[in-house]
């Protein structure tokens, strides 16, 4: 697939790092305190707005602004909300049962272990990147796309490279077909002193713990069925770019390391 900088409706400057400096602060997009409406804005200077704190760890509705027509607002976070919760959730599912001592095996049983699950883990500079596109393409009005990475994915393929990069030994799961789905919303808070613990000796954010939501993740990751976004009509409009997933979860690990809510 094409590169995003190749693509004939996005700007000649824009790529991964269009939103941030090399210090990680924001230089494109504007504070506004409204979210904005389509066909009641005033013409203006062509701006983009973010309606929210301007933070890696936090949430906002971005919208573009063209010569006063707003064409898309929609969730576009650096660290997109439910993909967030779900790496954070993941995140700590991987350092609690270590620390108890227990096999690395929550997520894996489950009925999603070979199923497709594009949907809770878009990389959000990818959904920004859409966002742009379908403002600047011409030939895009009143329309609605779904949006996604572009790759399949599935539970089976991704763990084994997650537990790569944590350095944790690779547990092949076997499911059975009777076994008992745990629930991480009831699992994770009866063992919420095991991530103190794990914070203090780390020196990480005790409060990480209660940024992960573990029903988001418990929906996640219970479904039998594929699920996964259907590009075929923002490929028919243009749209080629093709993300790898899993670089996305490691841009996530990475910053969630410098923000200290993780372990390094």
């Amino acid at each position: 697939m094409q590169s995003s900088t190749n693509n004939h409706y996005l700007p000649d400057e824009f790529n991964d790092n269009f939103f941030y400096n090399d210090n990680h602060e924001n230089k494109h997009l504007f504070l506004q305190s409204q979210p904005i409406i389509n066909d009641q804005q005033e013409e203006e200077e062509d701006e983009y707005y973010l309606r929210g704190p301007i933070n890696g760890m936090e949430t906002g509705l971005a919208g573009l602004e063209i010569k006063g027509k707003v064409r898309t607002l929609s969730p576009v976070l650096f660290y997109q909300t439910n993909t967030r919760y779900l790496i954070m959730s993941n995140n700590e599912l991987k350092y609690l049962p270590a620390e108890i001592g227990n096999l690395i095996n929550l997520v894996y049983l489950d009925l999603s272990h070979n199923r497709l699950k594009t949907l809770p883990s878009q990389i959000a500079s990818n959904n920004a990147r859409f966002q742009l596109w379908t403002v600047l393409n011409k030939n895009i009005r009143n329309e609605i796309f779904n949006i996604a990475n572009g790759d399949l994915v599935r539970y089976r393929d991704l763990w084994p490279k997650i537990e790569s990069y944590f350095n944790i030994p690779h547990h092949e799961q076997i499911l059975n077909e009777n076994e008992v789905q745990i629930k991480l919303a009831e699992y994770m808070p009866k063992n919420k002193d095991v991530w103190i613990r794990i914070a203090q000796r780390e020196n990480l954010d005790e409060k990480a713990f209660d940024y992960a939501t573990w029903a988001f993740a418990d929906g996640s990751l219970k479904s039998p069925n594929d699920r996964h976004g259907d590009l075929s009509k923002a490929r028919r409009f243009g749209w080629t770019i093709e993300v790898d997933t899993f670089d996305g979860y490691i841009q996530c690990f990475d910053r969630l390391k410098q923000l200290k809510v993780i372990p390094a």
